[in-house]
């Protein structure tokens, strides 16, 4: 830790070009509390023009941020984590086009100082914050993007960003629609992609968004269980449905009724434009090519997923390993395809010396950090390991699945360090705080 502090008061008083400051903390005393107040004042005062700063939990409360950290204008990006932002009066960050607030108290005061004093912002994301029962955002005439994830009790959101392009909206997987909300973004005539995931969501809702953004190419829907019935064309269409889901609307496995609703339900979507059957079970993947003659096997813990996509595959397949990690990947695909190969490159042919995620923290660095060891899957032969059941039900309800499947077992490293890290080289050093 001294020499940390002195490496980086060093460069900070040296007058060093310093383009990015990436601080993340799991520990914290009076001491180094004393410390953080004096980097930052120095940050305040230099050129570096982005800041990602998360605080570990105090005894007190939260780290109180200083005031003169938000008058600084050099600072174009800002990611603030587990901290205590004050009142924000004195808040003058006119170059600021990026904006992370996250794990921290904000209030409809804060919202208005943020956008009166930071009217560049390009980028705006709310990650489990409270304090706020509704967002009123207006007058950011270069907003972008701007995420809500996981903010408890919000119920009320209301956007006026004539530029806005992508809106996306998260409440938190274990209290999916605990309250409905009111979603007006009728403004916002530019949005491109729009992502709902559990939200307490009406049809008559999702028409009024589907007619404020005539613009709108990508619309998500996650768990907005509420939904009875949706109809979108010309969309790309994700459709998620998780064992509970399914159950309620095909009728439960043991229902007689199961393989005639699968067949009306699957009949319903076109499958001219690439569509793609994503299977989960357990630590396992199937991805089907073709669902014209698919019927899912009668296993109570399956998750399934319909994606219409223009974007392929390969994108399928990086969103499965960036947010799921499976252990078993396998896909069947109709003749002549190139989904084998497609796969086969992006996991067997990797660059052993990444350079992408340097500036992430571990846990939320890419999957091809945690991807250790990948093997062909001899599908003739998966009677003999772990997937047998798996496999032996999959044949069931798709004969010739076997005939037509590619597979691969993946070894990952798990997200979280379990051991002690050494400390870093001078060099190591030098190079985390350039």
């Amino acid at each position: 830790m001294n020499f940390a502090s002195h490496s980086m008061q060093s460069r900070l008083q040296g007058g060093y070009h310093t383009e990015k400051i990436q601080f993340h903390m799991t520990y914290c005393d009076l001491d180094f509390s004393n410390r953080i107040d004096n980097w930052l004042s120095l940050v305040a005062k230099s050129n570096v023009r982005e800041l990602d700063l998360h605080f570990p939990y105090l005894e007190n409360g939260p780290y109180y941020l200083p005031r003169s950290l938000f008058t600084s204008s050099a600072i174009t990006r800002l990611k603030l984590f587990n901290c205590n932002l004050g009142t924000l009066d004195e808040l003058e960050l006119p170059n600021l086009r990026g904006l992370c607030l996250g794990k921290l108290y904000i209030c409809l005061s804060h919202v208005w100082h943020l956008i009166l004093c930071c009217p560049l912002i390009q980028d705006l994301r709310l990650i489990h914050c409270t304090g706020l029962n509704s967002l009123l955002i207006s007058g950011l005439a270069k907003l972008d993007k701007l995420e809500v994830h996981c903010c408890p009790n919000l119920e009320f959101i209301k956007v006026d960003a004539p530029n806005l392009q992508k809106f996306w909206y998260h409440i938190e997987r274990n209290k999916p629609g605990s309250c409905p909300f009111t979603l007006s973004l009728a403004t916002c005539r530019s949005l491109k992609s729009i992502v709902l995931k559990n939200s307490w969501l009406t049809v008559e809702m999702l028409q009024a968004l589907l007619d404020q953004c005539p613009l709108l190419d990508t619309l998500e829907l996650s768990n907005c269980n509420s939904l009875k019935s949706v109809t979108i064309l010309s969309k790309e269409v994700k459709i998620t449905l998780w064992k509970e889901v399914r159950n309620l609307l095909l009728g439960n496995d043991q229902d007689h009724l199961w393989c005639d609703n699968w067949r009306l339900f699957l009949g319903k979507i076109n499958h001219l434009r690439g569509t793609k059957l994503v299977l989960r079970c357990e630590e396992n993947v199937i991805i089907h090519e073709d669902l014209r003659h698919f019927l899912p096997p009668p296993i109570k813990n399956l998750d399934l997923e319909i994606v219409d996509s223009s974007r392929g595959f390969k994108d399928i397949l990086e969103r499965l390993l960036r947010t799921w990690h499976p252990k078993v990947v396998i896909v069947v695909s109709s003749p002549n395809s190139t989904l084998p190969k497609l796969a086969h490159g992006l996991l067997m042919e990797r660059d052993d010396h990444l350079s992408c995620c340097r500036f992430i923290s571990y846990e939320n660095k890419c999957w091809r950090h945690f991807l250790e060891n990948v093997k062909t899957l001899d599908i003739g032969l998966a009677a003999d390991d772990g997937t047998s059941s798996w496999m032996s039900l999959l044949n069931k309800s798709s004969p010739t699945v076997l005939q037509k499947s590619t597979g691969f077992t993946l070894d990952w490293k798990l997200r979280t360090r379990t051991h002690k890290v050494d400390p870093l080289s001078e060099s190591d050093q030098r190079l985390l705080i350039s």
